[in-house]
């Protein structure tokens, strides 16, 4: 697996920053909640207790307590004003999913949404989550896969091959299917089900979708922090290309493939 370069102190920072404001942008990931929760409860699960890994605002866990009203709720995040705003009936930790703060074999669920995507790679999340479930208990969550914002990043690639003076391509990879279900296995855990879907979301133009996505803390995780100047003209002339590839009847889309798994953790 190809690893991203990912600074996890700014992507901490990030959504530190943007805890406030998070659920006034959250589209995609409002539709990925109702979504993952419409899945699980095909499922059929009676969770005694669940830990929701990158809870955020709480919006995962207060959907499925519709579904778990009795089940013992816990929810972590990497961001300490995440977890000071989170609205929602759980125990909320300001703690590492690559590093859980719980004894194992603990938890009957462990759920996750939009989340993952933000990791380096993903096998040490995968590796805690399979630590902390009971056996026979499941891990189930939801992430961005490879096609994710497809038109953004291609955008930005054509005007960074245009530019003599920065060089480099910082823009965020993204797992596919395939990848997060060797992972999986990877972990410990037996024959995991992962599919993805696609979700567009439509905006009046790039600056609009740039002040979405910094609004819910989703910026660029790269170490490379740009060139000043030279990466604005690039950032620019990414705007006119993305207008003139994609653009259509006033308005751009934005692609998010999603990419749901759902697993069970063998008897051990």
């Amino acid at each position: 697996m190809q690893l991203n370069c990912v600074d996890r102190g700014r992507v901490r920072r990030a959504f530190h920053r943007q805890a406030g404001s998070y659920d006034e942008h959250t589209r995609v990931q409002k539709r990925v909640v109702s979504r993952f929760v419409q899945l699980l409860a095909h499922k059929s699960l009676a969770p005694a207790s669940f830990l929701d890994v990158g809870t955020g605002t709480g919006m995962l866990s207060r959907g499925l307590s519709g579904l778990y009203p009795d089940a013992a709720a816990c929810g972590i995040d990497l961001a300490f004003n995440m977890c000071r705003t989170a609205q929602q009936p759980t125990w909320t930790l300001n703690a590492d999913a690559e590093k859980l703060p719980f004894r194992a074999k603990v938890f009957d669920l462990v759920v996750s949404t939009s989340v993952f995507q933000w990791l380096g790679q993903p096998d040490e999340a995968f590796a805690e989550a399979c630590r902390v479930i009971k056996p026979g208990g499941w891990f189930c969550f939801a992430m961005f896969g490879g096609d994710t914002l497809h038109e953004l990043r291609s955008s930005y690639r054509a005007a960074l091959a245009g530019s003599a003076s920065v060089t480099g391509d910082p823009t965020h990879r993204f797992f596919s299917p395939r990848e997060v279900s060797d992972a999986l296995a990877r972990a410990g855990f037996a024959v995991p089900e992962v599919f993805s879907e696609h979700e567009t979301d439509l905006y009046p133009d790039v600056k609009e979708l740039l002040f979405a996505l910094k609004g819910i803390g989703a910026g660029n995780a790269s170490p490379d922090r740009g060139l000043g100047l030279a990466r604005r003209s690039v950032m620019l002339r990414m705007m006119e290309i993305y207008q003139e590839r994609f653009g259509v009847d006033g308005e751009i889309p934005a692609t998010y493939e999603v990419i749901y798994a759902f697993c069970r953790k063998g008897p051990c």
